[in-house]
């Protein structure tokens, strides 16, 4: 697999920093409160190497709950939301919600804040790239479990079997200024997205220069 060159790479951070700072700005007005971000990390690495590439991207993670949004059209892949152990806690507090929160109803804010994240993040870079997507119902992968257990599902199990040889990799970090909300975005495209979006890269370099 042919690697992107850095001026590919350097507008494709820039769009994807465009991307998650309107995901960031949806949260905030969610959840009235400021949000920061990281900046995007992205790379090409064989699918064979991507759970030691995770792993040492959030090696201080210890229990998370995981949301896996899979979408397809001009761009292919998945988009795991992993989220912190205070994270729903943080959000139902910001929310004004007095009572303890239950599974369901944390299920339910899982659900909530990564279609926030996701459509809006995913949607966002599609159309700086002039091309749409499709997402699908969003899937609560794990909940409160080992960090090191869900990395292990993610990336072995039967359910997230690919013939992908390589992947893109896009990642993030979010985080409340006030609370204990963290939540790493990691959107992993599929090899043929990587073409077309190195094909649709160029374009746009061409154009502005």
């Amino acid at each position: 697999m042919k690697d992107y060159n850095e001026d590919q790479y350097d507008l494709l951070r820039e769009l994807s920093n465009i991307a998650i700072g309107q995901a960031a700005a949806e949260l905030d007005c969610m959840l009235n409160t400021t949000i920061d971000i990281s900046i995007p990390k992205v790379s090409i690495i064989s699918f064979t190497n991507m759970r030691a590439k995770v792993l040492e991207l959030y090696a201080s993670l210890s229990e998370i709950s995981v949301v896996k949004q899979v979408f397809d059209g001009f761009l292919n892949g998945k988009a795991f939301l992993i989220f912190g152990e205070e994270a729903m806690s943080t959000v139902a507090v910001q929310l004004g919600e007095k009572v303890a929160l239950s599974i369901e109803r944390e299920q339910t804010l899982l659900r909530k804040t990564s279609h926030i994240l996701a459509n809006t993040c995913l949607n966002s870079l599609a159309e700086s790239l002039s091309g749409e997507i499709n997402l699908f119902e969003s899937s609560i992968f794990c909940q409160h479990k080992p960090f090191m257990d869900c990395l292990t599902k993610l990336f072995y199990s039967g359910k997230c079997r690919t013939t992908w040889q390589y992947s893109l990799l896009i990642n993030f970090l979010l985080k409340t200024s006030t609370g204990h909300f963290e939540c790493f975005i990691v959107i992993v495209l599929s090899e043929q997205s990587i073409d077309e979006l190195r094909c649709q890269l160029d374009k746009l370099i061409e154009e502005e220069y």
